[in-house]
């Protein structure tokens, strides 16, 4: 397929109706061969591999504009004028290369693939001399790219495609595409949440094999937000054995934790590896994948047990900084709020209750806060006093109450049926 057809659907979905994306999207999928619906994909979308892969472009304005320049024979102070006027360097790209007055290398027309290959290897560049490379591939592409796909290769290797193509949109796509149903499409991409591989086992027709395993993260159930008096089952006269169960929530940062053999690997809600500071868990005898939270605990001099609750804020900068110094008085721990795999099998279709039974039997009792390590949160089931269990969280340091409904199931990456969030 020529990188010309993808950009000229990039084009034609900018300025249509979401309806019409989907339509143009699918149109261009069919003409793919199945070993480029992975590309095409992530071509469309812009993201070149999956959130979870540590891979970043490492190209700024700058750099793009100076392959631009080199390219189109503009002089710095030329392509500085043209960039005045103009913040999208989509369109400065594209105007520049009107001008190029160097013709390609090659009379062959860019073909998806090899935009696809090379801006990977732009993602792939380090150390020394790596921002020359970079570089180098920048130009080679914009030397053979049309301005129509100069627009587009630019708006790709900064991350900024500017045409609406959204999670629903590419399903639509996918489902009219390649003859599956759009539940179908988004019940994989839940267990698998790249677009580009769920594009590629839908093609196989292996959608079915799609499934959870450590070190892959998978979609993050959602919790609605609700009132007191509209949660579900949540009322005054809901009997404690029979109501939802009420899970405090701390500040901190939701995270997925893994564990295969001894490997552990952490997750934030938006799929992006965090390493792991943990070591105190490798030793249980189980792989597992737990929705969490981590939360920090900041010490006092009066010793641990006079700890106060980290915020959001702080836990966010502990992540950057990637480790603590032998000085620094916080503390992080991991609150367990569900389990969704574990030796081998989804737990995610059994009701909540079976799950926590599990999730204790793996990690113990709930312990009190503060501690040092990993444990469930403690569960407070609903009954006739429920109205005023969340201002005693608020005044015990938490947030929120997560409400989880007892024969509730875990949507990776759909809406709970439910269950919700009482802030």
């Amino acid at each position: 397929m020529l990188y010309s057809r993808i950009a000229e659907s990039l084009q034609a979905i900018s300025q249509s109706t979401p309806a019409k994306k989907a339509q143009i999207a699918a149109c261009l999928l069919r003409e793919a061969s199945p070993d480029m619906f992975c590309p095409v994909v992530r071509l469309l979308l812009g993201e070149l591999w999956p959130r979870w892969e540590e891979w970043e472009m490492g190209i700024g304005p700058e750099a793009v504009a100076a392959a631009l320049a080199e390219v189109s024979r503009l002089s710095m102070k030329e392509m500085a004028g043209l960039r005045e006027g103009e913040k999208d360097m989509g369109i400065v790209a594209q105007m520049a290369l009107f001008q190029k007055g160097q013709n390609s290398l090659s009379s062959e027309p860019l073909h998806a693939r090899s935009v696809y290959d090379v801006l990977r290897q732009v993602s792939r560049q380090s150390g020394r001399e790596s921002e020359q490379r970079k570089s180098s591939l920048l130009r080679g592409l914009f030397l053979q790219a049309s301005p129509l796909e100069g627009r587009f290769i630019a708006r790709t290797a900064l991350r900024s495609m500017k045409a609406g193509i959204g999670r629903r949109t590419m399903i639509s796509a996918l489902a009219m595409a390649l003859g599956h149903k759009p539940s179908e499409i988004s019940q994989a991409f839940g267990l698998l949440p790249d677009m580009g591989l769920v594009a590629e086992a839908a093609g196989k027709g292996e959608l079915e094999k799609i499934a959870m395993r450590p070190s892959i993260p998978v979609g993050f159930m959602i919790f609605g937000r609700c009132r007191e008096e509209d949660a579900p089952g949540l009322s005054s006269n809901t009997s404690a054995m029979n109501g939802p169960a009420l899970l405090p929530v701390y500040p901190g940062l939701r995270v997925q934790v893994h564990k295969s053999n001894r490997d552990v690997s952490i997750f934030t809600s938006r799929l992006r590896p965090i390493g792991s500071a943990f070591r105190s868990f490798e030793d249980i005898d189980a792989d597992f994948i737990l929705d969490a939270y981590l939360t920090g605990f900041q010490r006092a001099e009066a010793g641990f047990e006079s700890s106060r609750i980290c915020s959001h804020r702080e836990i966010l900068g502990y992540i950057n900084r990637r480790r603590l110094t032998r000085k620094s008085s916080l503390s992080v721990s991991l609150l367990a709020y569900d389990i969704l795999y574990l030796n081998g099998e989804s737990l995610c279709s059994l009701p909540y209750l079976e799950r926590r039974k599990s999730l204790i039997a793996l990690l113990g009792s709930p312990r009190s806060i503060p501690f040092s390590g990993i444990s469930p949160v403690e569960e407070q089931t609903a009954g006739g006093d429920a109205a005023g269990l969340l201002p005693e969280i608020r005044k015990a340091g938490g947030k929120a109450l997560q409400v989880r409904q007892p024969h509730g199931l875990y949507l990776p990456g759909e809406a709970g049926r439910g269950d919700c969030i009482i802030r």
